[in-house]
């Protein structure tokens, strides 16, 4: 999709994730991507895929101009997180709402998924900026 300023985008995506078994660490690889979307004056309402099931993916669309479903694991995603993935991405096309995967942190998930498929190789500020000038048409 090609977002602009003044539209709202749904952002399906965890809150935060562990960046490794072994450290115990938490990190929010969405945040960087949200903050510079709404730096850009897109309006982002981020749900988190962990929350909601695939039934309420039609009603989520409701209101906004794209679907943007987010990866954010190291690992592949869990099978039920994917499905509401690909529930969203079926919402989306029978709606008629642009719809993008970003993936932020592993690149092997955008094989699982159908649709189009933006791949970051990470979710720190340069990759964001660079995800979300893409999507706006900048790059």
């Amino acid at each position: 999709p090609r977002l602009k300023p003044g539209e709202t985008v749904l952002l399906l995506a965890r809150n935060e994730v562990r960046a490794s078994a072994a450290a115990q660490v938490t990190v929010r690889p969405a945040a960087p991507l949200k903050r510079f979307l709404e730096e850009a004056g897109v309006l982002v309402r981020h749900v988190d895929v962990e929350t909601v099931s695939p039934e309420e993916m039609p009603a989520l669309l409701q209101g906004v101009a794209a679907a943007v479903y987010a990866s954010t694991t190291r690992v592949r995603p869990p099978e039920p997180e994917l499905h509401t993935a690909a529930a969203l991405a079926s919402a989306a096309a029978g709606s008629g709402t642009p719809y993008a995967h970003v993936a932020l942190w592993n690149p092997y998930t955008a094989d699982r998924l159908g649709g189009p498929s933006l791949v970051s190789f990470g979710f720190r500020d340069l990759q964001a900026r660079a995800v979300v000038d893409r999507l706006l048409g900048y790059s």
